[in-house]
């Protein structure tokens, strides 16, 4: 029997080392990529056309990889410190979506964007309220949208 726990003792202590060694490089309370949307009022919040901001979206290639974004918003400010509040006209934040899933939540002008891998992909970012309820005029979301290539 001692040969066996001889044996069986650098095993166990692998096999714990390796379960510490994940846990560490697991970050606590790690967000899911999903999006719960029961906590948030995701109907569209109409704006009047003469006071409604407008959103450009422009897309560079990082040289370390990936995409540099620049969201360009006349009329609107990027605010997270409301997110989550009343909402504030002018101000709020955007989510980018990535063929048409939500990806992120945007409270600045610029977002890096990790390689997508080859072929043609749709990028699109809305302007949200900080109640998180999508920005729109003449019943249509602001948004803007392009295509990238990899």
């Amino acid at each position: 029997m001692p040969a066996i726990r001889r044996m069986m003792l650098p095993s166990a202590c692998l096999l714990a080392g390796v379960a510490l060694a994940w846990a560490a490089a697991t970050p606590a309370g790690e967000a899911p990529q999903g999006h719960e949307h029961h906590h948030h009022d995701h109907s569209a919040l109409e704006l009047d056309a003469k006071s409604a901001p407008s959103v450009s979206l422009k897309a560079e290639r990082d040289p370390m990889g990936g995409w540099n974004l620049r969201i360009d918003t006349p009329g609107f400010r990027f605010a997270p410190e409301h997110v989550n509040q009343a909402n504030v006209p002018g101000e709020g934040h955007a989510h980018l979506y990535v063929d048409g899933v939500k990806r992120a939540r945007l409270y600045a002008p610029w977002f890096h964007l990790e390689a997508l891998g080859a072929g043609e992909h749709r990028l699109r970012v809305t302007l949200n309220a900080n109640s998180h309820q999508e920005l729109s005029t003449g019943g249509k979301p602001i948004q803007a949208e392009i295509a990238v290539r990899e």
